[in-house]
């Protein structure tokens, strides 16, 4: 009897790494979710052993901190694994409608599953981990999750934008961080996420369908991006050109109504700041729920006010006929400046009586 359960133990210790779909490395053990075959489920995260990626024990040994072991997803929303992310010391894990953390030590009796959202993951490519933030696409919005202050939804900026691409686009977003800026990309579209000022631009003319960032061993981050019709990768250069194509970088506001709904106002000024750069920017003014601008003026972003000045500013004085209930800004650039940055944008009004 001895005998025999010795060898259950070392056999259930020793049982290989299941196939799964979703595959990341933490910590030095191999991580995977969604497995197809007899040999798990599509509901369970796997841990493999410290520096033993081939192993993950159905019944580990908990004495020993080397130990893999298997998580079932419990509770509301644990349906299949859509996604899986490393986040710090924890694994995120999310299905469509729910996600998790694993979060784990160097000893396996520590490790704990526990739910910290009911927005799942619809697309995991798009799961990004960067400083302290946790970023995802789900169903009904682009979501960041900062310890301490919970999850929010990011994307109700450009919420027609992303309610109008189809299940199937989605599913196939991806997503990439470069300069503290989130770029979330799916197959007809670009928006970046300014992950420092809380601003959404969009890139036009992005014809890459799969895009990542790399070192390289290098001081400043490059990135790279292929596209579905080409067998090569490109180096992207932001603000330049795009397949020989002008990168066109647009900053939209929403619709404001500077605190006073439902009463008109009558805009004085609009006022955008930029890092100096080459190259003209274009703001657009618009009223109402109108397409057509009603006033447009450029900047050159190589003019400052002082000698030795970082910034340029466009101070404009806003034509008569900008009266309404509310207004949208909109900043376009399609320079080749190295880096582009837009550091401000403000409004002044006055009610009308």
């Amino acid at each position: 009897g001895v005998a025999l359960t010795l060898f259950l133990g070392e056999h259930h210790q020793n049982r290989r790494f299941p196939p799964s779909r979703f595959l990341i490395a933490h910590q030095n053990r191999l991580v995977g979710a969604f497995c197809t075959t007899s040999e798990g489920d599509k509901r369970t995260v796997y841990l493999s052993n410290y520096r033993e990626p081939w192993y993950s024990p159905l019944v580990p040994d908990t004495t020993d901190p080397t130990q893999g072991s298997r998580f079932p997803l419990q509770g509301p929303g644990a349906g299949e694994v859509t996604g899986l992310a490393s986040h710090g010391t924890s694994i995120a894990v999310f299905t469509f409608d729910a996600a998790w953390l694993l979060t784990t030590s160097d000893q396996l009796l520590d490790y704990t599953l526990h739910r910290f959202s009911n927005h799942g993951c619809v697309a995991h490519r798009t799961i990004a981990s960067v400083k302290d933030l946790l970023l995802w696409a789900s169903s009904d919005g682009i979501y960041m999750a900062r310890e301490g202050e919970g999850v929010q939804r990011i994307s109700d900026d450009i919420k027609t934008a992303y309610q109008g691409i189809s299940a199937a686009d989605l599913a196939k977003a991806h997503a990439y961080v470069w300069d503290d800026k989130y770029f979330f990309v799916w197959p007809s579209g670009c928006r970046v996420y300014d992950l420092r000022y809380g601003q959404w631009s969009r890139l036009t003319n992005f014809t890459w369908r799969v895009a990542a960032v790399t070192a390289l061993g290098q001081a400043v981050e490059r990135v790279y991006g292929a596209q579905a019709s080409a067998a090569r990768v490109f180096r992207l250069e932001t603000g330049a050109t795009d397949n020989e194509v002008a990168v066109v970088a647009l900053w939209e506001s929403h619709d404001f109504d500077a605190g006073m709904p439902g009463r008109e106002k009558r805009l004085v000024y609009v006022n955008a700041h930029w890092r100096v750069a080459s190259g003209t920017a274009t703001l657009r003014l618009y009223k109402g729920t109108g397409t057509t601008p009603i006033q447009t003026a450029t900047q050159n972003l190589a003019t400052v006010e002082e000698t030795g000045g970082t910034v340029a500013v466009m101070r404009q004085r806003c034509a008569e006929q900008a009266r309404s209930d509310r207004f949208r800004i909109a900043l376009e650039y399609s320079g080749t400046a190295a880096t582009y940055e837009l550091l401000q944008t403000e409004a002044q009004f006055a009610p009308v009586t």
